[in-house]
């Protein structure tokens, strides 16, 4: 069975320098669901097109 890794970093990625590709990369993204939804609660509660619905302040309160 092969598995597919996405390639697009996410804030994780980002944060912690981690490369695409790289064996750490790999490790994380071994169960993408864990990496779409650890970049899915960030989108959800720090992106700012919600700003005008629910302020940051009431999102994290």
């Amino acid at each position: 069975m092969t598995t597919e890794h996405s390639n697009t970093p996410d804030l994780l990625d980002n944060l912690l320098g981690i490369d695409p590709g790289s064996p750490l990369h790999t490790v994380r993204h071994a169960r993408d669901k864990v990496a779409a939804a650890t970049q899915g609660s960030q989108a959800l509660f720090f992106d700012p097109a919600l700003a005008d619905n629910l302020p940051l302040s009431e999102r994290l309160g």
